[in-house]
């Protein structure tokens, strides 16, 4: 996964400038404060991985490439701050699979089988639309916390609500975070194959992360805080259980069988200096499907990311 982010100003001073200068303006409270490129991909596997044939009941094969472009508006008046995703891309490249296997094989871990069974293999085009909407109810010295909400049509189509917590030295805005699990840094994992105790296997991308100063707010200043984030999600479809419906794939899962309310967890530390941050996280999601294979998610990763000023930002 390939992340560019770009960061305008914030008027609380908490950020270099980047390339236009809202911040100067006490009138202004509404306006852009970030632009975000986002290239990443997921992977998913039913339980048994070593099986060829398929396994009915359980999710299939499935894997996702696509590119996000992201805006995201604050009004500081309103405590308030509104994104807008937009994600084209593809479903069924036969890159999700190589990179699983030859990372298995790496590490000597059983090797998938069942990749040539995936949700649309040969690739089919995809698309995702997603508008957030978050709210800042506390902020003191040490901690904040804010209300989450938003809604997603697409490949993937489901609304949810939630709350986020920090607690902690920080530096980066509270805005920075948006509560969504699909988005945020459960996306950042290694694609590695993790056991979850009901016997679910997760992969999920690798990830190099490149930012504006958004997160690290000055190459000199530090932060090192804890985070949580929980959320229910009421689902309407999932391409990558349910398949394409103008394609008949080998496995998928009826709409009976979907989960229709989900609920998620993240929490972790974060720490960053000059520019460096580290993040652990633990995450968390109830079973997105009834019957025999039916089981929820639990993984964790360690993040590194890497943060840079833009040259305009330096000569203001």
């Amino acid at each position: 996964m390939l992340r560019v982010d770009r960061l305008l100003p914030v008027r609380a001073g908490m950020h270099t400038a980047a390339t236009r200068d809202c911040a100067n303006s006490r009138s202004v409270t509404n306006r852009i404060v970030a632009h975000e490129i986002l290239l990443g991909g997921s992977a998913f596997t039913p339980t048994d991985i070593a099986r060829a044939t398929p396994t009915f009941g359980d999710r299939p094969y499935a894997f996702v490439l696509a590119l996000t472009t992201s805006q995201k508006r604050l009004d500081d008046a309103a405590r308030t701050a509104v994104s807008s995703d937009l994600s084209i891309g593809a479903v069924g490249l036969p890159l999700g699979g190589q990179v699983q296997r030859g990372i298995h094989h790496l590490f000597h871990l059983t090797i998938p089988q069942g990749w040539d069974l995936q949700i649309c293999r040969g690739g089919c085009p995809v698309a995702r639309y997603t508008l957030g909407v978050q709210h800042l109810l506390m902020q003191r010295t040490h901690a904040d916390a804010q209300f989450v909400a938003n809604g997603t049509v697409g490949y993937q189509t489901h609304a949810g609500i939630g709350a986020a917590v920090r607690v902690g030295r920080r530096q980066s805005p509270w805005w920075i975070a948006n509560g969504d699990l699909q988005t945020t840094l459960n996306t950042h994992a290694p694609l590695l194959t993790l056991q979850a105790p009901a016997g679910a296997r997760v992969a999920a991308p690798a990830v190099a992360s490149v930012s504006a100063p958004g997160s690290a707010p000055t190459e000199r200043s530090w932060e090192l805080y804890g985070f949580g984030v929980v959320r229910l999600r009421a689902v309407g479809y999932n391409m990558l259980l349910q398949g394409a419906p103008w394609r008949t794939d080998p496995v998928t899962l009826p709409s009976s069988q979907l989960s229709r309310g989900i609920g998620e967890f993240q929490g972790g530390v974060v720490g960053g200096w000059r520019g460096v941050n580290l993040v652990f996280s633990v995450s968390g999601r109830t079973t997105e499907f009834s019957g025999p294979f039916a089981r929820s998610h639990l993984w964790g990763g360690l993040y590194l990311s890497l943060f840079f000023s833009p040259i305009s930002a330096a000569r203001q």
